[in-house]
This record gives structure tokens, sequence and C-alpha cells, in this order.
């Protein structure tokens, strides 16, 4: 990954993520490459959960169509 992208990664971690308890219950809309989902899951985040149109998400589909997707 280019050093930009490293760096405005950790500063997002810093500022979104940090401070969110593992209790915590979380949808991400939108997981793009899945690199907050890696970070949810590999600090023991047991409510989480990534929906896009595309893999890596955990639910694949149209969120628009959210009540068929399970």
């Amino acid at each position: 990954m280019p050093l930009l992208s490293d760096i405005a990664q950790r500063k997002k971690i810093d500022y979104f993520l940090a401070s969110l308890p593992k209790e915590a219950s979380i949808l991400e809309v939108g997981c793009g490459s899945g690199w907050v989902g890696n970070y949810f899951k590999e600090r023991g985040f047991q409510n989480f959960a990534g929906i896009d149109l595309v893999p890596p998400a955990d639910v694949v589909g149209d969120v628009r169509e959210w009540e068929m997707l399970g």
C-alpha cells in the first residue's frame, strides 16, 4: 500500500475507530478493500458486519434491498 494511504488509514483509525468499545454493534456500508473490517476482526470485535456490492464484504448485495439480504 502506498505510504500516504497507510498514513491516512492510521489517522482514520485514531480519529474514528480507536475509541469504540468492543461491545459496540457496527455496520459498515461500503467496505471497499475491507481494511476497516480487518481492523475490527483482528481486535476481537464480535458485533461487526460489512455490506457492499462486491466481496470482501460480509454481506454482498445492494443496501437498498437490505431486508432480503438477511
